[in-house]
């Protein structure tokens, strides 16, 4: 029997049962291939890469694993050879023609606004894409494009460079500011001619760069910003075709593995190193501490190695090495360089301060960095333009210290500490007064003349001398001045004065003259009756008046004619107030001190029609016989004379309320009351008729008014939760005697970063106008605000607050209420040591522009030009969060008020462009000054000529050293930080 059929149907009914179940199967995969690209951005831009004039797409229309096949582009090579204004065409596809759509929440980089590469798997075709600036995560869909050449991914959030690693053919490759911490993957990558993996983590950790060693086809290489440390350079040892290195801003000391590139370049080959910005985080602060005397201090430094081209003749004679030392702000009266060998050339690990002589006045205490150069500069002779092929800077955290050279000691022979020219008497000159000089190490000092004396009022700043007084009977011997102050005919003198002589004289075997300058010495002068002239210089305290830890003393006798004493304060040393003189009625003072302090006295401070410091010593001797309390009425009374003169009389009320007067010698006056429950009012009066009483309850809870002599007043509460509102009113008397902040009259705040609990403060002023105040904070830091309380409750920063020594100064108008807020942000790669820690502070407080991560703000990073207009917006008041994109209202705004053009916001930041925008901000002042101390001056466009200027003049902007400006450098965000709180400054009322 033939079954041949039926064996052969059962196989075709099979067949078409399978065909019939994968047809539906076929169609649902063709139509996942008609639509591959979720991304909506992502889609518009491929749609309009693939969009013609005979087939338009919409931005959102499909896109199929088909249409993908038609990205190409050019290549790398083609690319890098192109012009700037033809690179975007050429791409296979880019995104840079997209607006900003978004700030990305991780890097706070603005961000075109592509998240997800899917559907880029089925561009096989492509040879070039530039991704740049948007929020991208996963390259997975990148992972067989094995026709890529050029690839773009800077400002993204890439973190995994796995699915990079079969891209063999990639020559050009861009990583900058991501958050890469592994290269590995890239390691068989060796046809990679132009790399960039600047910031590649964006300053957050140390990043190994081992894998750079295959990829010898390398020609451009940027490796900036990566904590790069002396071990990571051998990975480039082996790389023999670079031509660009890049290494700023890590701490790279040995630059061995790259020397050869250096003997090129000194041969003149066409390759170029930038290695600047290098420090050392092991580096402690060195200590250079000099002599008097001056004279040169060297200090042992990291040798810079791998860099003997510079230490050689350059065979080609257009080459010029340069190896510099200095510190990066100039420091007066101290220079530095590199200590030098026999032959002249620089030793490198010595660098050697040259201080001035430090004849006289306070002590050198001045930290800063030192700065070390090593450049090589190149002479272009057609066009006579000079380049910068090689430049190298570490900066070392030093302080220089710095005593004065010489001591001087004044006395005269007088049982007074006064000198004295007792015109009663017919006197016209003081007895002699003498000044010795001693070098510090206690050696005289041989004198040969004095060529003038003149005396001064001390402590003031007066231009001329005082007028009636002239040196008579000069005489020198060995290291002994002598003189008389004697009066002159033209204006006479009388009374007591205060006085410091300014003597110029010759020492022996020197004809330089040498001067002791103002305030180095002083002494008090009376020129008038002295029968009737009495400043004792002893105080005697009777040790029978102790009581409670403090002793009472004796009168004093304190009598200068012709001067109207108001009060006198016994003080130490250090100008503390040890006690205030209670005046008697026979016009003696006494003085309660605390017995501890007796030791401690060492001169009075006389209010006089001058102030006075004339020394004075205490003395313990036997009590006088007698009492001093006193009761009745049921009231018990005590005065008690304290040390300083003032005295204190103490009532206890048989209720238990205690009371204490102080009465001072100057009239100010202190009541202090003191209830059985515990309530505490202090009340005092100054010499100026101001008078604050600060009433402190049992709960813990306070107030506490001010009331001015020239009218204006404040009240203060503090809640028994820490809660602090203040309300302050400012006469015009007050608002027209300042020139510039009004200092409110109030008790300090304490600023805290509790927005609900932070002090609160509302100001009453006079007129309609705003007036600079300045409000005392007793912790007050760069990132100390105010935060104005509108009047619908809501709260704004107020951008223009700046901080002082005592507070906040800030533009406020009547009726204003802010809060004081501790606003510091903390980022773990600004220290506090940075150079630009406050700035940092003033600028992401003011929340101008934040960090680029939660603990990072990068401030080595570069900043766009829509970045920039977006913030002076914000400092404007502008609501910058209205908009399509982030900076659209920024940009707006800028171009509206002539502050930029509105273009290129992409584009980074030039020191040049941040110039002029402030400049036109400020209303295009005319500058004073020019750029001509500057070498690379010729470098700032013409455009920017006025506002480079006006920016130097106004201490907006400071070289990159003292005598480079780098007019077309990039603009760190910590620079923008710096100029931006200058800036406000300047502009401060």
């Amino acid at each position: 029997m033939d079954t041949s059929y039926k064996k052969i149907v059962p196989i075709v009914t099979c067949t078409a049962l399978i065909l019939g179940l994968a047809a539906p199967a076929a169609a649902a995969e063709a139509d996942a291939l008609s639509d591959v690209v979720p991304d909506p951005v992502l889609r518009a831009v491929i749609n309009q890469t693939l969009s013609t004039e005979e087939a338009p797409r919409a931005d959102d229309a499909p896109i199929s694993a088909e249409d993908m096949k038609q990205l190409v582009g050019s290549d790398a090579a083609e690319i890098d050879a192109a012009e700037d204004d033809a690179l975007f065409d050429m791409k296979g596809l880019c995104s840079d023609n997209l607006d900003y759509l978004e700030q990305d929440p991780v890097s706070l980089n603005p961000s075109h606004g592509i998240h997800s590469l899917e559907g880029m798997q089925y561009a096989v075709n492509l040879k070039s894409l530039d991704l740049s600036e948007n929020s991208i995560t996963d390259l997975s869909p990148l992972a067989g494009l094995e026709n890529l050449t050029y690839l773009e991914l800077d400002r993204n959030n890439i973190t995994d460079l796995a699915p990079l690693s079969g891209l063999t053919g990639l020559e050009h490759l861009n990583l900058y500011n991501n958050l890469i911490y592994d290269i590995t993957p890239l390691s068989t990558l060796d046809q990679i001619n132009w790399f960039d993996l600047h910031y590649a983590n964006r300053g957050a950790a140390h990043l190994p760069i081992d894998a750079l060693a295959g990829m010898t086809a390398l020609e451009y290489i940027s490796i900036e910003s990566n904590d790069l440390v002396n071990e990571d350079m051998a990975a480039l040892a082996g790389l023999q075709n670079l031509n660009y290195i890049k290494l700023n801003a890590n701490h790279i000391t040995d630059l061995t593995a790259i020397s050869s590139y250096l003997d090129g370049i000194m041969a003149g080959d066409a390759c170029r190193i930038e290695a600047n910005n290098q420090s050392l985080p092991d580096w402690e602060p060195a200590v250079v501490q000099a002599q008097p005397s001056g004279g040169d201090v060297t200090l042992t430094v990291p040798a810079v190695t791998g860099i003997d081209a510079l230490y050689r003749e350059p065979s080609d004679w257009s080459i010029s090495p340069a190896i510099e030392a200095e510190m990066d702000q100039a420091v007066e009266g101290v220079s530095v360089d590199f200590q030098t060998d026999d032959d002249g050339y620089p030793i490198p690990d010595q660098a050697t301060f040259t201080f001035e002589n430090r004849t006289y006045g306070s002590a050198l205490r001045e930290q800063g960095d030192l700065c070390l150069t090593y450049a090589v500069t190149a002479m272009d002779f057609e066009t006579f333009t000079e380049t910068l092929p090689f430049v190298y800077t570490l900066y070392l955290p030093v302080e220089l210290r710095q005593d004065p050279l010489y001591q001087a000691e004044l006395s005269w022979e007088s049982n007074s500490s006064f000198s004295i020219i007792d015109t009663a008497a017919g006197a016209e000159a003081s007895a002699p007064l003498t000044i010795r000089l001693n070098a510090t190490s206690g050696d005289p000092v041989e004198l040969s003349e004095v060529s003038s004396i003149q005396f001064f009022v001390a402590g003031k700043a007066y231009d001329a001398p005082v007028e009636g007084l002239e040196a008579q009977n000069i005489t020198v011997d060995g290291n002994t001045i002598s003189f008389q102050v004697a009066l002159t005919q033209e204006a006479p003198f009388s009374g007591a004065q205060y006085i410091t002589p300014v003597v110029e004289y010759l020492r022996t075997g020197s004809d330089a003259p040498e001067t002791i300058q103002r305030d180095t010495l002083s002494f008090h002068l009376f020129a008038g009756d002295a029968s009737a002239f009495q400043v004792d210089d002893v105080i005697q305290f009777d040790s029978g008046t102790a009581e409670n830890g403090s002793i009472t003393s004796r009168p004093v006798r304190l009598s200068i004619p012709g001067e109207a004493i108001s009060f006198v304060d016994l003080r130490d040393e250090f100008e503390n107030i040890l006690a205030s003189g209670k005046k008697q009625e026979d016009g003696s003072y006494c003085f309660t001190v605390k017995q501890e302090d007796l030791a401690q006295i060492d001169h009075f401070l006389i209010s006089a029609d001058q102030f006075l410091y004339p020394e004075v010593r205490g003395e313990l001797v036997t009590p006088p016989s007698g009492g001093g309390s006193s009761s009745g009425s049921g009231d018990k009374t005590q005065i008690t004379t304290n040390p300083d003169g003032s005295t204190t009389t103490t009532v206890t009320s048989p209720d238990g309320t205690v009371t204490k007067t102080t009465k001072k010698p100057d009239g100010s006056k202190e009541v202090v009351e003191t209830t059985k429950d515990g309530k505490v009012t202090t009340t005092t009066t100054d010499t100026a008729g101001t008078k604050t009483q600060v009433i402190v309850q049992p709960d813990g809870s306070s107030s506490t008014t001010v009331k001015h002599a020239d009218g204006s007043s404040s009240a203060t509460s503090v809640h028994a939760d820490g809660m602090v509102k203040s309300e302050v009113t400012l006469s015009a008397k007050a608002v027209e005697a300042q020139k510039e902040a009004v200092p409110l009259p109030m008790p300090a705040l304490s600023a805290t970063s509790d927005r609900e609990q932070a002090p609160a403060v509302t100001v009453k002023l006079p007129g309609n106008g705003a007036v600079p105040v300045e409000i005392p904070v007793s912790n007050v830091t760069a990132g100390t605000v105010a935060v104005l309380v509108k009047s619908d409750g809501t709260e704004e920063i107020i951008k223009r607050s700046l901080t002082t020594e005592a507070g906040i100064a800030v533009a406020l108008t009547n009726g204003d209420t802010v809060k004081i807020v501790e606003n510091s942000k903390h980022f773990l790669d600004v220290d506090a040591s940075y150079w630009g820690a406050d700035a940092v502070a003033f600028a992401s407080s003011r929340e101008l522009f934040s960090g680029t991560g939660k603990e990072t703000f990068s401030p080595d990073a570069p900043m766009d030009r829509a970045m920039i207009v977006t913030v002076l917006a914000r400092l404007e008041g502008i609501d910058t969060s209205a908009g399509a994109t982030w900076y659209e209202a920024g940009a707006q705004w800028a171009t509206a008020n002539g502050i930029s053009d509105g273009s290129h916001l992409d584009a980074v930041l030039t020191r040049e462009q941040l110039a002029a925008m402030l400049w036109r901000y400020a209303g295009s002042p005319a500058p004073q000054g020019t750029l001509s101390g500057f070498r690379d001056c010729e470098d700032v466009s013409v455009w920017a000529s006025d506002a480079m200027s006006w920016a130097v003049d106004a201490g907006l902007i400071s070289g990159t050293n003292s005598s480079t400006l780098a007019p077309q450098g990039k603009a760190t965000r910590a620079q923008v930080a710096m100029m931006l709180m200058r800036f406000v400054e300047y502009m401060a009322p």
